[in-house]
């Protein structure tokens, strides 16, 4: 990260499927050296991490969990349909009882990749992406 972004001042947004390992994420990218201990790892001894100072977590994630009451005892009906909404199986179907920004909001998104947006603004070089299933 470092070596393509060395602004220290960079936004940085972070996103998982249920925002619990983008806030893991945005910690380590805010304060590597208090967070990547507590997740387990280790900093070589005389090395000192600076982290960036922007750093945001997009809250609930991209599908969302469900919602829980106070007490933990029954899920939330978000949409007010009287009903909550089963989870069939189906990967990438939207479930409006669900909280991520996808579900819940309703918000459009597409799998397909810009290349125009793929490239560093700097120096025009290109930004590997890596995917995780």
């Amino acid at each position: 990260m470092a070596e393509k972004f060395p602004d220290r001042d960079t936004p940085i947004l972070t996103l998982c499927r249920t925002g619990k390992r983008s806030v893991w994420a945005a910690n380590i990218l805010a304060n590597p050296m208090e967070w990547i201990p507590k997740r387990g790892g280790t900093i070589p001894e005389g090395v000192v991490l600076e982290g960036y100072t922007n750093v945001r977590n997009i809250w609930e994630g991209f599908e969302g969990k469900y919602k829980w009451d106070d007490t933990l005892t029954f899920a939330l009906d978000l949409n007010n349909d009287g009903e909550l909404t089963p989870m069939n199986g189906v990967v990438m179907e939207q479930n409006a009882d669900r909280d991520g920004w996808w579900n819940y909001q309703q918000l459009p998104y597409s799998t397909e990749l810009e290349l125009d947006n793929l490239y560093g603004a700097n120096n025009g070089e290109f930004i590997p992406l890596y995917f995780q299933e």
